[in-house]
C-alpha cells in the first residue's frame, strides 16, 4: 500500500532549521514522522488506485520490451556491419571506434562509430581532419551500427549525394 507524508511538516523544517546542514534535521524529521517508511521506500504523492498501478505497469513492460528489441536491433545491425567491413575496418572499429572509407573519388573518410554529431571526417593527405559532416536518421530509431553501413556506402559509392545532404560541422 503506498504512503503519503505531509510535506508541509518537511518543509517547515527545512526553512526552519538553523543548523547548516539541513538535510539532517529533514531526515530526523522524516523518520519521525513517517511511521509507515522505510529509508527504501518511494515517496508517492497521492494514493493509486488499481487500474492506475496496472497501467503503470503495462506502460513499464511496454518500455522494458521496447528497450530488449532496440537492443536485439542494435545487435543484429553491429552483427551486419562487421560482416561488411574488411579485416582492417573491424580491427579499428574494436580498438578506435572508428573505420575508414576510401570514395570513388580517392578521398578519405574517418567514420566514427563512438560518437553521434560530425562522426564522418574527410581527412586531407596527411590524415588529418579537413571536414565534419553528419548525415544519419534521427526520426526513426535506425540502430547506429546501421547508419554507419549507411554512410559507407553512400560514401563508397554515392559521395556527391552524401556531401549534397549531409551537415557540414
Amino acid at each position: 500500500m503506498p504512503f503519503l507524508y505531509n510535506t508541509t511538516d518537511c518543509w517547515q523544517v527545512w526553512t526552519n532549521c538553523t543548523q547548516t546542514a539541513t538535510t539532517t534535521a529533514i531526515w530526523d524529521q522524516w523518520i519521525t514522522t513517517n511511521t509507515t517508511s522505510t529509508a527504501t521506500n518511494c515517496y508517492i504523492s497521492h494514493e493509486i488506485t488499481r487500474e492506475e498501478h496496472e497501467q503503470m505497469m503495462a506502460r513499464r513492460r511496454a518500455a522494458e520490451k521496447q528497450l530488449e528489441e532496440r537492443q536485439i536491433a542494435f545487435e543484429r545491425a553491429k552483427e551486419l556491419l562487421m560482416s561488411m567491413l574488411t579485416e582492417e575496418q573491424r580491427r579499428d572499429v574494436r580498438e578506435r571506434n572508428c573505420f575508414h572509407v576510401r570514395s570513388r573519388s580517392g578521398r578519405r573518410y574517418r567514420i566514427n562509430t563512438g560518437c553521434v554529431n560530425g562522426n564522418v571526417e574527410r581527412l586531407n593527405e596527411a590524415g588529418l581532419v579537413a571536414e565534419r559532416f553528419c548525415a544519419h536518421d534521427r526520426e526513426h530509431g535506425t540502430p547506429w551500427p546501421d547508419q554507419h553501413l549507411a554512410q559507407k556506402f553512400y560514401l563508397e559509392h554515392h559521395e556527391d549525394e552524401f556531401l549534397r545532404i549531409a551537415n557540414r560541422h
